[in-house]
């Protein structure tokens, strides 16, 4: 295959640099996704050190921050609970003291849909008074307009425990 030993050295040192570029592209995150996407704070989130994802870039006129909680009925914090952002890739996940942070959302966007841990109504959650049923679909309205930055929701989410009675049925979206 190598007709001298000189050819032979030169396959072998690019095909090492080409896996230490692969590699290097692999740790880096290329690829993976991963912008704009945040999970919650604390150890609910999936990260020690606050939030993943990284914080929107400074000037940019079209993303903001979302701040919020997620607390049982009874206002106790829930841990585990998925946020999305309709209409984006972007999710967040609660903490163990029920916050979250999702950035770099567009100012554009205005619905989000909570996804309850076990041990919750899959689909009721009660948001600003109203009582919403995930599965008409019913989603959840962000605050409008959205503010470049920090934008944080106007009250909790508050979600239905199975321990406890099922909420109300709901016939429509509020």
């Amino acid at each position: 295959m190598f007709r001298s030993v000189a050819n032979y050295s030169r396959w072998l040192m690019l095909t090492s640099v080409l896996a230490l570029l692969v590699l290097a592209w692999a740790l880096s995150g290329c690829g993976g996704g991963g912008g704009g996407v945040a999970s919650g704070t604390g150890s609910g989130g999936g990260s020690s050190s606050g939030s993943s994802g990284s914080p929107p870039p400074v000037g940019n006129p079209n993303l903001a921050t979302i701040t919020g909680q997620v607390t049982d009925i009874a206002g106790n914090p829930v841990a585990g609970a998925a946020i999305s952002i309709i209409g984006t890739n972007l999710t967040g996940s609660s903490a163990s003291d029920g916050s979250f942070t999702i950035y770099n959302v567009p100012l554009t966007a205005t619905q989000f849909t909570v996804t309850p841990p076990s041990g919750y109504y899959s689909f009721d959650v009660r948001y600003l008074g109203n009582d919403y049923n995930l599965q008409k679909p019913c989603p959840l309205p962000l605050p409008n307009p959205l503010q470049k930055g920090a934008d944080p929701l106007p009250g909790p989410v508050q979600l239905y425990p199975t321990s406890g009675p099922p909420p109300a049925p709901t016939y429509g979206c509020p």
